[in-house]
């Protein structure tokens, strides 16, 4: 039997450069701790062969974020400038600053933002966010400008109709 020769290794074509011309990396956006727990758990429910979604429908529903819809935007009292006598409930005074945030946003009137919503209205002699929100709201909707909402009057319907209520 004959030797057989070892074969030569060929070079290949492409040239040897520096390490400079690298593919870089794709820009993917970094997943959170959560968003990679939350895969983690079900790639682990798919190995175990277990269903990853058993939320019912109901549930489902739930879980989304509530909007505001006409019925649950009531105040139950007047709601602004204490001096003018305005009983400032917390659940009055959140509903209105929320309302107003949505308009804010919908109109596009940052002066229309109470800066939160956390159910209180300062008191005199501290200036309140909200007064001033009320005050420039009123301004806007040619409403005449008492710093003060109350419940069916004029300033209250047109906040539910910027807000995009009722």
């Amino acid at each position: 039997m004959a030797k057989k020769k070892p074969q030569l290794k060929r070079r290949s074509t492409r040239s040897i450069g520096s390490k400079k011309g690298k593919r870089k990396k794709s820009a993917k956006p970094k997943l959170t701790l959560k968003q990679r727990l939350a895969r983690a758990k079900k790639l682990e429910a798919l190995d175990a062969g277990k269903p990853v979604f058993k939320a019912s429908r109901k549930r489902a529903l739930e879980s989304q974020p509530k909007t505001r819809s006409a019925p649950s935007a009531v105040i139950t009292g007047s709601v602004g400038r204490w001096e003018k006598g305005a009983g400032n409930l917390p659940a009055d005074v959140e509903t209105v600053q929320s309302l107003l945030q949505t308009a804010a946003q919908k109109l596009q009137a940052p002066q229309l933002d109470p800066k939160g919503v956390d159910g209180k209205i300062a008191q005199p002699p501290r200036n309140s966010n909200t007064v001033n929100a009320i005050e420039a709201f009123q301004s806007r909707s040619n409403i005449s400008i008492d710093g003060l909402i109350e419940p069916d009057s004029q300033t209250w319907q047109a906040l539910l109709r910027a807000a995009g209520g009722s």
